[in-house]
């Protein structure tokens, strides 16, 4: 049999105050993995058997919207939870969750005693059976005998006890702090100073078949070789602060893992120091090797005060880790959580790894093939320290407390689910799940609910007791979040209900839709969607005049398209129903509303107004969500647009007049005027003729209403044919024309 203690005290909460007591204020994330299965109790020295089955499973979910009363909407949401990450997300009591999605009941966690101190940083075991415990922060050590009798074995001067071991004589070794000295008392608890290390603190401590002692130090990080009579050899300096665990196997090897750089070293019995891994993380906390010399690593990210701060340019690896270095050297990780602190850390019998975490207190079961089980949580306190017994018992050690993991399961436990959020106030249907349960076992759910986003004393209380599993009506009353709370218990503690899902159905309060936006503008037509006509500039159908060949293309332009209106609204549902949509208009002088078009699925419409009269107009948009609520609780929402002009007739050109000027050319005048729009341009052609452009006689085109005034070049003898051309914003075109006949020139 080797002896070996490890260091389970975290580092970071003694360096600058050694009576910094643990918080509990960080929330867990783990990276989850849904593919493993495991035995609910790995520690366990048998398989769970086969159930017997009170109702063999219970089928349920056929169509749980018809378990759903008809309230507020025709669609319910289903919220369903059967995923280690859904449970995994709720808080536990006496709850494990498997790798499956599978919520049991943990095994029994029972206490032991109370030391009345404020830690237990190390446990270890003497031939009869007896623990000695380690504590903080008055550097006390207690025995506690196999019928669980605690008497206080040695009240050393230091602050803490941060390792121990035992020899085959029965003499406890014990690594203190601040001053760094080992005691060695006998067990009739006659003490001594064993060896005075020089350094701060002795992390951990262990012994190898020939009864030598090892110890790892800090705040130089060392390995110390003591032999029975107290002489010391110093076996390894490291760069790094602290050995914070070591560990021997039997051919007299050392295993050391450091805080700083996170890395495992090996040195050999000739003092061979081999670097085995560095870690991606900075500590390495924990280290346990099974018969079979793999080498288990616990890592954690979690900074200690005393360290200089981290280079943010520098990667650094977040949370904690488990990794399985063989015999051969190869490393692979089993597993990782996001919780920055990996506390302790044993096997069971059946070679599975029990990991304690902080800062919520929850203990893992992790198989050597990476499966992991949520297997319990430390209420209040935090696993601290781990500890097998010869017989495979273990023990825990939390914030002044002893427990113990019983091979069996708690009689009772309770999970209480994440507050789910249904964005709006909502009735609730009927809770459903899917479960195991043998006999003398049973599964209940209570529910509560309210508006606050974490339950306070504003919600409602806890429902009465939910149990039938193919649907029982949820009681707490209409609101936005809702929390339900799983029951489990058993009268015979050798077996457990199992559930494997829950669906809860719920129903949203019917709300209006809202309408945000209503944009009115003209329609454009581009000119690759008509095509080249006989109005297309040469060069915008790709000919430049005189070429043979095309020219390169000039970028099409938009036009608006006489008439044509482009109406838009931006509408949502709070209930993310489906929405059907009415148009209507009026004159901005009219009262009424006119029916434009009705059972618009698209947010768009293309209105021909070429019907319409001119002038000031108005579109009001009504949207309604009767195609998911029945008509009597279907809701709608209107919204109004800007006024805006319609305008279909053309300009008017008007007082035309004409004088002809000696050498032939002509001079023309007039006006030009839109009822509606301002105008935008005019041209002239004079015998079918090229049109050219017109300037108003002020110069610019910006009114409703322009005169104008020009002089053609030198015209031939005989009638000519004018024709005057004016285009309104709208895109109206208006012409005027008049014949002229020129008398021979002079």
């Amino acid at each position: 049999m080797i002896y070996g203690c490890f260091s389970l005290s975290p580092l970071p909460l003694l360096q600058k105050n050694p009576c910094f007591r643990l918080k509990k204020q960080v929330d867990l994330s783990f990276k989850l993995s849904e593919n493993f299965r495991v035995i609910p109790l790995p520690f366990f020295q048998k398989r769970r058997k086969t159930m017997p089955r009170k109702g063999v499973f219970t089928i349920l979910f056929l169509n749980l919207a018809l378990l759903v009363a008809p309230l507020r909407a025709v669609t319910p949401t289903i919220w369903k939870d059967n995923t280690q990450s859904d449970f995994g997300r709720g808080e536990p009591y006496n709850i494990s969750v498997t790798s499956e999605g599978e919520v049991i009941l943990a095994p029994d966690f029972q206490q032991v005693t109370d030391t009345g101190e404020l830690y237990i940083w190390c446990i270890v075991e003497d031939r009869r059976g007896n623990l000695y415990i380690g504590t903080g922060n008055d550097g006390k050590i207690f025995r506690i005998d196999s019928k669980g009798r605690k008497t206080l074995f040695f009240d050393s001067p230091e602050v803490g006890i941060h390792s121990l071991a035992v020899d085959r004589k029965g003499n406890l070794y014990a690594g203190s702090s601040p001053d760094g000295i080992i005691y060695r008392i006998t067990s009739e608890g006659i003490a001594s100073t064993f060896c005075p290390t020089g350094q701060r603190y002795v992390w951990s401590l262990a012994l190898d078949d020939k009864g030598c002692l090892y110890a790892g130090t800090g705040e130089k990080a060392r390995i110390l070789k003591i032999s029975p009579k107290g002489e010391v050899e110093e076996l390894f300096a490291s760069t790094d602060n602290h050995i914070m665990c070591l560990v021997c196997d039997p051919a007299g090897s050392v295993y050391a893992g450091t805080e700083g750089s996170g890395i495992v070293y090996k040195v050999d019995q000739k003092g061979k120091v081999t670097a085995l891994y560095d870690a991606p993380e900075r500590e390495i906390h924990s280290l346990v090797l099974t018969p079979e010399a793999d080498l288990y690593v616990g890592a954690m990210s979690g900074s200690a005060p005393h360290t200089e701060a981290q280079d943010p340019t520098q990667p650094q690896s977040q949370g904690s880790s488990l990794y399985k270095i063989t015999t051969s050297g190869a490393v692979w990780r089993l597993w990782h959580s996001s919780e920055p602190l990996l506390l302790s850390l044993v096997t069971d019998q059946q070679g599975n790894l029990i990991v304690g975490t902080g800062e919520k207190g929850v203990i893992y079961s992790v198989t050597p093939e990476g499966k992991w089980t949520i297997l319990l949580k430390c209420q209040q306190s935090q696993p601290l320290s781990l500890y097998k017994k010869h017989r495979g018992e273990i023990f825990v050690g939390t914030e002044g407390k002893l427990y113990r993991l019983m091979p069996h399961y708690a009689k009772h436990g309770n999970l209480t689910s994440e507050e789910f959020d249904m964005a709006i106030i909502s009735k609730w249907g009927k809770i459903c799940w899917r479960a195991e349960t043998p006999e003398g076992t049973k599964i209940s759910f209570q529910t509560r609910s309210g508006n606050t986003q974490r339950a306070d004393s504003t919600w409602s209380r806890w429902s009465e007791m939910l149990e039938d599993p193919t649907g029982s009506q949820i009681t707490s009353p209409p609101a936005r979040f809702l929390q339900y709370r799983i029951n489990l218990s058993t009268s015979n503690q050798s077996v457990t209900p199992l559930l494997k899902e829950v669906a809860i159905a719920s129903l949203q309060n019917n709300l209006k839709p809202e309408i945000k936006t209503v944009n009115i503008s003209p329609y454009f037509l581009h000119p690759e969607e008509a095509g080249p006509t006989s109005e297309t500039p040469p060069q915008q159908r790709g000919f430049v005049p005189g070429q043979t060949e095309p020219g390169p293309q000039q970028p099409p332009r938009a036009e608006p398209q006489r008439g044509l209106w482009r109406i838009s609204w931006v509408a949502q549902d709070p209930n993310k129903d489906s929405l059907i949509y009415e148009l209507y208009f009026r004159g901005s002088e009219e009262k009424d509303w006119k029916l434009l078009k009705k059972g618009l699925h698209r947010t768009f419409y293309v209105w021909n107004t070429t019907s319409c009269p001119d002038g000031p107009q108005l579109i009001k948009v009504v949207a309604s969500d009767r195609l998911s609520n029945p008509p009597h609780l279907a809701l709608s929402a209107e919204k109004t647009s800007r006024p805006f002009v319609v305008d279909n007739t053309p300009p008017q050109v008007g007082r035309l007049k004409i004088e002809q000027l000696p050498e032939g050319r002509i001079v023309v005048s007039g006006e030009l005027e839109d009822a509606t729009s301002p105008l935008k341009k005019a041209e002239y052609s004079i015998d079918s003729g090229e049109w050219l452009v017109i300037f108003p006689t002020d110069g610019i085109f910006d009114s409703k209403k322009e005169s104008f005034r020009f002089a053609t070049e030198a015209l031939s003898q005989g009638e000519h044919t004018l024709v005057i051309r004016a285009t309104d914003f709208r895109n109206n075109v208006g012409t005027g024309k008049a014949v002229v006949q020129l008398k021979s020139h002079k």
